[in-house]
Parts: C-alpha cells; sequence; structure tokens
C-alpha cells in the first residue's frame, strides 16, 4: 500500500495527523503535548461528558479501563473502600518513557491506538476525581487529594499487586 499526500498537519486533541494510507486508515505522525488540558476540561467539561450532563465514577472508570484495555489488553477492577482501582500487571504508563507519573495525569496526549480524536484519561481523570493517583508493585509514586491516613487502607489492600495501578475516587457531578 502506498502513502498518499499529507490530509494535514492540523492538532486535534494532541495528535498531529500526518498521511493518509489509501486504504483510509490515519498514520499518526507525532504525539503533541498539550499542557493546561486540566483547567480546560474543568472549565468545558460538556465537550468531554456531553451525553446527558452527569459525570460520574462510572464514566471516567469507563474511560480508564478502555485506555488500559487498548494499550496492554488486559486488567483487572477492583473497589476499595472509596476507591476504584485499575491494576495491570503491564504498566502502560512506560509506552510513553519519557514522562513522570504526575504527566500522564497533567499532560494532554493523544490516544492514537484507540483511533483518531482519541485522548488519554489522564486530564480528565485529574480534573474530576476528588482524590487520584498511581502506585507500582504496591508503592504510591504519586496521588493528590488525599492523606497518608486515607490511603492507608488503599495501601494495604495494594500491597500485594505487581505491576502498575491507577486509583481515584469520585461524587457524581451534574453539569
Amino acid at each position: 500500500m502506498g502513502i498518499s499526500t499529507p490530509v494535514s498537519n492540523e492538532v486535534a486533541l494532541g495528535i498531529k495527523i500526518g498521511q493518509q494510507e489509501a486504504d483510509s486508515e490515519v498514520f499518526m505522525e507525532e504525539l503533541v503535548r498539550v499542557t493546561g488540558v486540566v483547567e480546560q476540561i474543568r472549565t468545558r467539561p460538556e465537550q468531554y461528558f456531553s451525553f446527558n450532563g452527569v459525570i460520574s465514577d462510572a464514566r471516567l472508570l469507563a474511560w480508564l479501563v478502555y485506555e488500559v484495555g487498548v494499550l496492554v489488553h488486559a486488567c483487572d477492577v477492583k473497589k476499595v473502600g472509596a476507591f476504584w482501582v485499575v491494576h495491570s500487571t503491564e504498566d502502560w504508563f512506560q509506552l510513553r518513557p519519557k514522562e513522570q507519573d504526575a504527566d500522564y495525569f497533567n499532560v494532554g496526549r493523544g490516544l492514537p491506538e484507540a483511533g483518531v480524536n482519541m485522548m488519554g484519561c489522564g486530564p480528565v481523570l485529574r480534573a474530576f476525581a476528588n482524590v487520584l493517583g498511581t502506585a507500582v508493585d504496591g508503592h504510591i509514586t504519586w496521588a493528590v487529594g488525599a492523606d497518608t491516613v486515607m490511603l492507608e487502607g488503599l495501601l494495604f489492600a495494594g500491597r500485594e499487586m505487581k505491576g502498575r495501578c491507577v486509583f481515584f475516587s469520585c461524587e457524581t457531578l451534574v453539569l
């Protein structure tokens, strides 16, 4: 299959569209980092949750599970107290090896593995979760919105988890 002329070089949700192959699949030329995206999501939530104006833990969980499934094809989901925990023995953060754990939640990135105009869920989780964090091999590497006492039960439950997990809690919000 040959590659036709470039379709566009516009940036859409952090993805720079490169060239279009003859069979209409889009080739991702390069990923573009988009900073300040968390505040943009908070000020325009209807762009991310337009179905009925409700932002819930179930919708955030669905987005996260979809992303992990696309990237590493397997994950476990647990409810530990007030927290949802999504865990995989494969570390999907390592697919972007130059980034810190906080970047996953604070920097907008395209998710070309899931299709055109798809973005990673990290900044959306950061915008709406009350408590949010990640751990590797049972050790918390980054967290916001909670203190050590609040995370104590989660630490106990997660100490046997090998690999990456993201945990969060969210109150339902109506736009």
